[in-house]
């Protein structure tokens, strides 16, 4: 099938979708409020670096995919970035040699650091807003113009899945990056080993996006990877365990499956209370399903009131659309925290 984007023009899709556009300088109006808080540059000043990084990423990754070739949108986003990321470390540079807090040639540790967090947060923003949006949105268009009513209504599912899968709270990541950034000057070595961590999920994260199922050992190690940067940013208030059954390890499951689960226990128990939390899941085989169970008990605070949220809403969504009636999806209060339960068929890994 031919791809429609390669036959128009560079500025006919860059334009295509304005609802991008404003997306961008959302987000880069965003990133400049959560940088004028670290510095005092001013919010203007900060827009500027922020589109500075943003506007290129965007146009590179726009000019790339309309490109003949046959690249991989990994190794687009992956192109994309990098070189936006140069463009924009260009700018910033010029732009203190210009203003004279630093002379030419000279690259001191303050502007390293700077450059680092550019490259990381733009990486962070442009893959969890601007790639992510027009993949979905693009793809899904596309498909459903180009395809007749029975395969357009699989891309439509198909789509469905892949957005409700990279489902991560944007929160996250910018009190994560935060907390690098302090943790830089006060603790250099858990700041290296907390950057390793986010990198794993993320590196992770991108892989999945991609897969619709994957080994329960390495969605065990995404959800540990996103675990110790809370536990870094918690302290002891939280006390994970973990009972795995090792021959349930090589099974197959749905990507970024716990990692939620997780993420919302935090959101709605230990953010909302005082106390510790201890998190715990058990994983097991019970006949031909793969049955995971995930409690957190948080002292200090009342039983718990509040409803299925979105992202517990999108697991039985994916949980549906992957194995429809085979699994069963339970999520409920408990007197002291809240309890849920996925069980799913359990397939072999053929790779």
């Amino acid at each position: 099938m031919v791809n429609t984007e390669t036959q128009k023009s560079f500025w006919q899709v860059y334009f295509l979708d304005a609802r991008a556009l404003v997306l961008l300088l959302a987000v880069c109006a965003a990133i400049a409020v959560f940088a004028n808080l670290l510095n005092d540059a001013g919010f203007l000043i900060n827009y500027w670096f922020s589109l500075s990084f943003g506007v290129p990423i965007s146009m590179i990754e726009t000019w790339l995919r309309t490109r003949p070739w046959r690249l991989s949108s990994f190794v687009i986003n992956g192109l994309a970035w990098w070189l936006g990321c140069c463009v924009g470390s260009l700018n910033i540079y010029f732009y203190l040699v210009h203003m004279g807090m630093i002379e030419w040639g000279v690259f001191n540790k303050e502007l390293l650091y700077n450059l680092i967090f550019g490259f990381v947060i733009s990486g962070v923003a442009f893959h969890f807003f601007w790639s992510h949006y027009r993949t979905h949105h693009l793809t899904l268009a596309l498909k459903e113009q180009e395809l007749k009513a029975t395969q357009a209504e699989a891309a439509r599912t198909q789509a469905e899945y892949r957005l409700l899968q990279s489902q991560m709270e944007p929160h996250f990541l910018f009190n994560t990056l935060a907390t690098i950034q302090t943790l830089i000057d006060l603790d250099s070595a858990k700041a290296k080993a907390m950057v390793g961590d986010l990198s794993t999920l993320l590196r992770r994260a991108i892989k999945n996006s991609q897969s619709s199922r994957c080994r329960l050992d390495e969605e065990l190690a995404l959800a540990q990877s996103y675990l110790n940067i809370q536990q870094v940013r918690a302290g002891e208030r939280i006390e994970y365990r973990q009972r795995v059954d090792p021959d349930c390890r090589a099974f197959q499951t749905l990507p970024m499956l716990l990692q939620p689960i997780f993420e919302n226990s935090i959101k709605h128990g230990l953010d909302q209370s005082t106390g510790n939390m201890q998190l715990a899941l058990s994983v097991e085989r019970d006949g031909n399903d793969l049955v995971m169970m995930i409690e957190n008990r948080v002292s200090n605070s009342r039983p718990s009131t509040r409803s299925i949220g979105l992202s517990l809403n999108n697991i039985q969504r994916r949980l549906d659309l992957a194995y429809g009636e085979r699994a069963t999806f339970s999520s409920a209060a408990t007197e002291q925290g809240w309890s849920t339960m996925i069980r799913h068929p359990a397939e072999e890994d053929a790779s």
